[in-house]
């Protein structure tokens, strides 16, 4: 039977289709060897570089302090309070004591105001007692005259002992043993706040020089440190004494004296 050229031609092609359909096998590739490095890892991003270090600042040295003062323990005299029967008072004012425009004033400074004003009127000496909250400033005794003006330089402090009249060691010996008559004066500066009234007691003159003789050259810290306060006043004891050849009386206090206008002489800020 002879075969039709066309079914040969039709088979080839659906043979040659099917070839061209069948799935594609993927051979592996060959394995790795063992032997083989593995492969690196990419290198580590390098770290940031540090900051410097921030340089070490010495603290400058601080100035050498000065070494703290000692407490005070400075044994403070009491003045009499309340104090003996003075000859005349007076309030000293205010005006001059404290300077124009002082907002606060310290004890220390009114005690500044009244030793200037001493040692411009001539007092050579003083010294400090206590009283209630504030200060006693005691002057030198001085020698007056029987109106109440200062003696000469030259007598107005010679209240120790009497005139010289004979040049002799028994001469000086008793002329120390007896005090210098006449008229001597005594004025204590009192700062408080604290009305000033007197006691009842007498005084003489060898107690009222006790007064300077044991009180301070100065007026010490602890007190110079308090307020001057509204409340505060200085009042001027004054204390007047007369000495006979044959005895020492107390206080002067007789009408004939006329205190008041002694009292414009007596201390620098009357008047």
């Amino acid at each position: 039977m002879q075969r039709n050229p066309c079914y040969c031609i039709v088979f080839l092609i659906v043979v040659s289709l099917l070839t061209s359909c069948a799935p594609t096998v993927i051979k592996p590739g060959p394995a790795p060897s063992p032997s083989s490095p593995k492969a690196s890892p990419p290198p580590a991003t390098a770290p940031a570089p540090s900051p410097p270090p921030v340089p070490i600042t010495k603290p400058a040295p601080s100035p050498p302090t000065q070494p703290s003062p000692p407490p005070d323990t400075t044994v403070i005299p009491q003045f009499p309070w309340p104090p003996p029967e003075a000859s005349a008072r007076s309030e000293v004012p205010k005006k001059f004591l404290v300077r124009p425009g002082t907002k606060e004033a310290l004890l220390r400074d009114i005690d500044s105001r009244l030793s200037l004003a001493l040692r411009d009127a001539g007092y050579a000496g003083k010294s400090y007692c206590a009283v209630p909250e504030g200060f006693a400033l005691v002057t030198r005794l001085e020698q007056i005259e029987s109106d109440g003006r200062p003696k000469p330089d030259s007598e107005r402090w010679a209240v120790g002992m009497g005139p010289l009249r004979e040049f002799s060691l028994s001469a000086y010996l008793k002329s120390l043993s007896s005090a210098r008559a006449g008229y001597f004066r005594l004025i204590v500066f009192v700062v408080t706040p604290y009305p000033v009234s007197y006691s009842k007691a007498k005084i003489i003159r060898e107690e009222a020089q006790l007064w300077l003789q044991e009180g301070l050259n100065r007026l010490p810290p602890s007190i110079g440190a308090w307020r001057f306060t509204a409340d505060h006043s200085c009042t001027a004891l004054i204390y007047e004494f007369e000495k006979s050849e044959a005895r020492v009386s107390g206080v002067e206090s007789d009408t004939s004296w006329s205190c008041e206008p002694k009292t414009q002489k007596a201390y620098p800020f009357a008047g």
